[in-house]
Order: structure tokens, then C-alpha cells, then sequence
């Protein structure tokens, strides 16, 4: 199995990614990504559940954004994630 860390993708790649549905982009934003905002959103009253819901729910919409052309290449997709979480 291949180790696919966010450190090895650039902004750029994780939006193409999220655009495309590249599997080794999506398994990198979720193992690097969806803990620290599923802590957020625990830290905001939510439950574990939820976090992982809500994050879930970023990743679509965010994936449809990049579809469309309209996920901010200039802002780091954490941030946006963290946004639409």
C-alpha cells in the first residue's frame, strides 16, 4: 500500500483532486484533514459523529466547487474545508 501524506501534494494538486476524484488525493485530505476538524467541531458542542458528518459533507461540496471552477486556488483547502465544515 502506498502512503499518500498531504505533504506530498501542492494546493493545486489537492483541488485537481478533489476535482477529479483522485482516489490518492481524497485518502490523503481525509487522513490529514478530518481529524483536527472533527476535533473543531467536537470543540464547538458537537459529537464525533457529527465531525465526521460535517466533514464529509465539506469534502462534496468542496469537490463540487472545484468542478465548477469556483474552490479559491489562492487559499489553502484546509481553510476552505474548515469553512464549509
Amino acid at each position: 500500500m502506498v502512503d499518500h501524506t498531504i505533504e506530498h501534494f501542492s494546493n493545486e494538486q489537492l483541488i485537481n483532486g478533489l476535482r477529479t476524484g483522485d482516489k490518492a488525493v481524497l485518502e490523503a485530505i481525509f487522513a490529514s484533514f478530518r481529524p483536527s476538524l472533527a476535533r473543531e467541531i467536537r470543540s464547538f458542542g458537537g459529537s464525533e459523529a457529527s465531525g465526521k458528518v460535517f466533514f464529509r459533507i465539506a469534502v462534496i461540496e468542496a469537490a463540487h466547487l472545484a468542478q465548477t471552477g469556483n474552490l479559491l486556488s489562492e487559499e489553502p483547502v484546509y481553510n476552505q474545508l474548515k469553512a464549509l465544515a
